[in-house]
């Protein structure tokens, strides 16, 4: 292949049924290793195949690939708008349905008028929008309240009449409308017990979940990295500094809002998800982030035996259509609230409580999904230790993409959290959590020398535990 467009001449004639394609393909050799297949979304039926490890494998479902094959000749249309796909999402004043569409015909049109069905009511409008040959366009196409919103119900639309001719091509006038989802946010806090201004981001969150609209709209996760680690800490918080994007420059507080690029790093000035925001900041970017409409919906379901301690966890989604740079994935999160803290800085408070700590997770990055018929399910064991509160748990799923050598790329697209109160809480036990051992102590004296001897008067004793805590106590021999 050269650079711009490649031309070849098909000298025999041969007829395509109605329910067949056209496919192009090429080949390649490259001398070193790089990336060399790009795609875009959204993908569709039939745009991607690539042959791998000698067969071919079918990757619609993660984007179209970047090639652009046009077909010329006389025994094509003059006139066929393509409708390629269409979403719906909820609007104040009812649905606003997105229609992509694409003059396949090789006649230029000046305008084509469009229905969109809801059960048996009906709306049309007509769009003045000039397309040449192989020109796309975006219209959007408003539902009055009346017709309702069902995220699981069916919408229909489709192309009705071209102002310029009669489209020859009526198999590709109508599509069923993918139903987009409210969104709720994943804001994840890397926060650690050495950190002295943790605190302060953890009252505010906590302030901010406090609030209605906020409640059930937002999904919190901590991770113990960022400053040091703590005994909270599980390796994947470790893994996840790879979202600082700055070469192990790491600090705590620091947020993330859905994995999005919002900030740029301390050292390098590249794209990042890690900042640290006040809290009218943090309001601002979780309401943007609940401003856009989401294209999976996600539910969440749980049972729990008692008798083995596993909790039974089912995930199912449906997406409206495809999205994302990189395939999708799914991370499963156990989450418990009110851990008393073993040694907290940056607060007086001697009865100091985590929130939103990690208990368990499918995997770092999440399993890929596997989408059939544009649904997912998957399910998990989840073992849950005595020592954890059931009434405090709760179990949160986050479909997100990932990319291995970006980390502006790992874009959140939507979670769901199920609180395990009534599941869980009735069958575990609470277990006082065992005291560290006491692994050195000193005694001083007033002069503030050390003294192990033994005498009367007033001494300092300072107690050094196996987790760090350091507990100082006043004696008198």
């Amino acid at each position: 292949m050269q650079r711009g467009w490649n031309v070849l001449s098909i000298l025999q004639s041969y007829t395509v049924e109605a329910d067949q394609g056209i496919y192009v393909v090429f080949k390649y050799h490259q001398r070193k290793a790089t990336k060399v297949l790009s795609i875009v979304q959204p993908g569709g039926p039939n745009t991607f195949f690539a042959k791998l490890n000698d067969s071919w494998e079918y990757l619609g479902d993660k984007g179209a690939l970047s090639l652009e094959a046009m077909f010329t000749g006389n025994s094509l249309p003059n006139y066929d708008l393509n409708l390629i796909s269409a979403v719906a999402r909820p609007s104040a004043e009812g649905m606003i349905v997105t229609s992509t569409l694409m003059n396949t015909g090789k006649k230029a049109i000046t305008g084509f008028d469009l229905s969109v069905s809801v059960d048996e009511k009906t709306t049309s409008s007509y769009y003045d929008k000039p397309l040449s040959s192989g020109e796309s366009t975006e219209v959007e196409t408003k539902v009055p309240l009346s017709y309702g919103y069902n995220e699981d119900g069916r919408v229909e639309v489709k192309i009705t009449s071209l102002f310029d001719g009669n489209d020859e091509n009526e198999s590709n006038d109508v599509v069923m409308a993918g139903m987009q989802t409210f969104r709720k946010v994943v804001v994840e806090e890397f926060t650690t017990e050495g950190c002295v201004n943790c605190p302060r981001v953890a009252t505010f969150m906590h302030e901010i979940l406090s609030q209605e609209k906020y409640r059930d709209s937002v999904v919190v996760i901590c991770h113990h990295a960022g400053y040091g680690t703590d005994w909270l800490t599980l390796p994947n918080d470790k893994d996840y500094l790879f979202f600082y994007n700055d070469n192990d420059r790491t600090y705590a507080p620091a947020l993330m809002f859905d994995r999005y690029p919002f900030f740029k790093s301390i050292n390098y000035n590249r794209n990042t998800p890690v900042g640290l925001t006040s809290k009218s900041e943090t309001m601002s970017i979780i309401d943007y982030r609940r401003s856009l409409y989401s294209n999976v919906r996600i539910q969440l379901s749980a049972s729990y035996d008692k008798q083995s301690r596993e909790l039974n966890v089912s995930v199912e989604g449906k997406r409206a259509i495809p999205f994302g740079n990189t395939p999708a994935r799914l991370t499963l999160y156990l989450l418990e609230d009110s851990v008393k803290a073993r040694y907290q800085k940056g607060t007086d408070d001697t009865n100091y409580h985590h929130n939103h700590v990690v208990r368990y997770l499918n995997s770092t990055w999440g399993d890929e999904v596997v989408w059939k018929d544009n649904v997912f399910k998957a399910n998990y064991v989840v073992p849950i230790k005595e020592t954890w509160r059931g009434d405090k748990l709760s179990v949160a799923a986050i479909v997100n993409d990932y990319d291995s050598t970006n980390p502006a790329n790992c874009v959140v697209e939507n979670a769901n959290q199920l609180n395990l109160t009534g599941i869980v809480d009735n069958y575990t036990s609470i277990k006082e959590v065992p005291r560290a051992r006491v692994i050195h102590t000193d005694l001083y004296g007033l002069d503030g020398k050390v003294s192990n001897k033994t005498r009367h008067g007033l001494f300092i004793q300072k107690k050094i535990l196996e987790d760090g805590k350091v507990i100082i106590n006043k004696i008198i021999k």
